[in-house]
Formats: C-alpha cells, sequence, structure tokens
C-alpha cells in the first residue's frame, strides 16, 4: 500500500544505482505499480534510469551541477537534469491530483 498524507500519495522521481526510478514512502517500486502512466511514459522512465545507470552510477560517478563540469560530461549532466524535469512533470501529470510527485537528480 502506497503511503498517504491527507489522501495525496508521495512519489519520488529519482534513480538509485539500479532499477526504477519512481519510489514510494515503502521503497522501491516497479512499472507495473503504476497501471496509470503509459507505455511511452515508462519507457521515457527506463531510458533515463538506464543512462543514469551508463553515465553517473558507479566508480566513475559525477556530481554537481552541469556548469562546473566540462565537454561530453557537462553535455551529459544537463541532459539527465532536463529529462529529469520534463520526466516529472509527465508524471504527475499523468498520475493526476492524487498524487505529489517531487524530483530528486
Amino acid at each position: 500500500m502506497r503511503a498517504q498524507t491527507r489522501e495525496v500519495i508521495r512519489v519520488r522521481l529519482m534513480c538509485a544505482y539500479s532499477g526504477w526510478p519512481l519510489w514510494d514512502d515503502e521503497g522501491s517500486t516497479a512499472p507495473d505499480d503504476w497501471p496509470q502512466l503509459t507505455r511511452r511514459l515508462v519507457a521515457d522512465l527506463t531510458a533515463w534510469q538506464s543512462f543514469h545507470e551508463r553515465h553517473i552510477a558507479g566508480r566513475d560517478r559525477w556530481t554537481g551541477p552541469y556548469h562546473l563540469l566540462a565537454g561530453t560530461r557537462r553535455a551529459a549532466r544537463r541532459w539527465f537534469d532536463e529529462e529529469g524535469s520534463r520526466l516529472h512533470r509527465r508524471v504527475q501529470t499523468e498520475l493526476g491530483r492524487g498524487y505529489l510527485v517531487d524530483l530528486r537528480l
């Protein structure tokens, strides 16, 4: 059961080292936990998580605002942050008013 506060379900959109990027107060979730989301959005969330796993997580991890990075790392971080913001809006829209989605980059 999803954690609820005043009948609003709180959801976090964030990438960990692997898995699915939507979390609730009980921990990680799976795509099947979100039947409200379109297949297109599920695919885009999966791609965003995969990008994170390939370019951010692990021993070569880079952190911080993209303007402090150089070259391709800067461009990759910028894309990751911007795509995260776009996905945040889409997830909030598709889940609707009964959900509060928090983006954590």
